[in-house]
């Protein structure tokens, strides 16, 4: 395990303290200069903010994680453009906060295993390949609402989003394995424009579906993608396999559980959508030859 250098105060994180050291990591408070000029390797800074003053200087190389010690949106604002890798709200459990760091990706070129929900760091500039599985990117708005940008199955890639006020998030939508390579490296090998230019296409085809006007239309174009995606030929049409909660449906689509409820229904009780199983085993059927309509 990486050392973690702690800044601030950590008076009131007893817990989050003892979760990593019973996990393995070595914990030592920052000396007098709390950053240093350049960062170590195998070294994370993990920052108590309270405050401005907390935060590491403008343009600091170090690899850092802000846990926040007030609900301040300008706070983990100041700490997203200040170059976190992460910022943990004051509410977020220590349990969290351990395995995003547990999963911090180890040395380009080595396979990550991750369980259902384990969230996932991309360092900068990198480029990171979907082994099995699938990843699940969402955006996480200031007031804890996520919206779904998209799943990544197995043979897709994903490309690490740059330090701004965007906090993106990666999780493992499924158990899964991935492996990741710095971009001028990715970029050397076979294969490599073809797996970007199909990242660019399926984004696109995504944004497209959520900005259709009709709900109906922007569930269905959604599915119609995942079919793609995930699609298996099925006695009935397409069998999309892939587990999406109506949660995650609905924040995709820009609105609450219980319309996309309500609306799911409908499309069954029509004939233009099936379902199987119940439960994590719940999966849905496009009737026919449903195909999408990037549009």
């Amino acid at each position: 395990m990486p050392t973690l250098q702690l800044t601030g105060t950590w008076d009131s994180s007893t817990p989050l303290l003892l979760a990593l050291l019973r996990a393995g990591f070595h914990l030592q408070l920052a000396p007098g200069s709390r950053f240093g000029a350049a960062s170590l390797p195998q070294v994370l800074t993990l920052v108590a903010a309270a405050s401005l003053e907390d935060l590491p200087p403008a343009g600091w190389a170090g690899e850092w994680y802000a846990c926040l010690q007030t609900d301040d949106p300008h706070l983990a604002q100041a700490a997203q453009r200040a170059g976190a890798c992460r910022v943990f709200s004051a509410a977020c459990p220590a349990s969290e906060i351990l395995r995003a760091l547990q999963n911090r990706l180890p040395a380009p070129g080595t396979v990550r295993r991750l369980r259902r929900g384990d969230p996932l760091f991309l360092p900068p500039g990198a480029a990171l390949t979907v082994l099995e599985g699938i990843l699940s990117t969402q955006m996480i708005h200031s007031d804890g609402a996520a919206v779904l940008l998209g799943l990544t199955g197995a043979g897709q890639m994903l490309v690490a989003h740059p330090q701004d006020e965007c906090d993106i998030q990666i999780l493992a939508h499924t158990e899964a394995l991935v492996s990741w390579q710095a971009w001028e490296e990715a970029a050397q090998t076979p294969g490599f424009a073809g797996l970007l230019r199909l990242r660019l296409q399926q984004m696109e085809a995504w944004a497209a579906m959520q900005a259709r006007p009709s709900l109906e239309r922007r569930v269905m174009g959604i599915l119609s993608l995942l079919a793609e995606q995930f699609g298996e030929p099925h006695p009935a049409g397409i069998l999309i396999n892939v587990r999406l909660t109506h949660a995650q449906l609905a924040s995709a689509v820009g609105v609450t559980r219980a319309t996309v409820t309500r609306l799911l229904a409908e499309l069954r009780g029509q004939g233009k959508l099936l379902a199987e199983g119940r439960g994590n085993a719940e999966r849905y059927v496009l009737p026919g030859q449903a195909q999408a309509h990037h549009c």
